[in-house]
């Protein structure tokens, strides 16, 4: 074959990732890079190495066509029902953390309101209204004090709303951390 395709021309095939390394080689025209501008490139990306972009096109080749053209309409009906299948999981799962989450803070704030009541009710007969209000303050600040600090020093990557991340991530954009358990309890809490 004139192609290469054949055992006898094995070693001269080209792997597709160094086509134009090999068509620069053949021509005369690669020369090994430079150290001194490989360490300037590394340099200027070093925000772009910590995060990596996902690529979803469909690379269509010969043997992508080849697997399409033997895949059965059988084949096909499965992949999708169990496609659906993990969507419908997803989708229950996120509606029980979003039903834990309103559930854990009506029962926290009925405790909290509860103990207040308490106070004030005592503290309008000894006249000392301030400590209700004192304690009030402190619960909220103890609260927030508690999200800042497990958002700081464990999980930065939940800080806010996490739309933005997520429709980083959704469009191909590798973010550290961004769908780790850990990041879902922290931005829970």
């Amino acid at each position: 074959s004139t192609h290469g395709d054949d055992e006898t021309n094995a070693p001269n095939r080209v792997r597709p990732r160094t086509v134009s390394v090999w068509l620069n080689q053949q021509r005369g025209n690669w020369t090994p890079p430079d150290s001194k501008h490989l360490h300037e490139l590394g340099s200027l990306n070093l925000l772009s190495q910590k995060y990596e972009s996902l690529d979803y096109d469909t690379c269509e080749n010969s043997l992508y066509v080849a697997e399409q053209l033997t895949t059965t309409f059988t084949e096909i009906r499965n992949t999708n029902w169990k496609r659906w299948f993990i969507i419908l999981i997803i989708g229950i799962l996120t509606a029980l953390t979003a039903c834990t989450i309103d559930i854990c803070i009506e029962v926290i704030s009925d405790l909290k309101f509860q103990l207040l009541k308490k106070w004030i009710n005592k503290c309008i007969r000894k006249d000392c209204i301030i400590l209700p209000f004192l304690s009030w303050v402190g619960m909220n600040a103890a609260a927030v004090l508690l999200g800042a600090i497990l958002v700081a020093y464990i999980a930065p990557v939940a800080a806010a709303s996490g739309i933005p991340v997520i429709k980083c991530y959704l469009n191909g954009v590798k973010v550290p951390q961004v769908v780790r358990f850990k990041t879902l309890v922290i931005k829970a809490i």
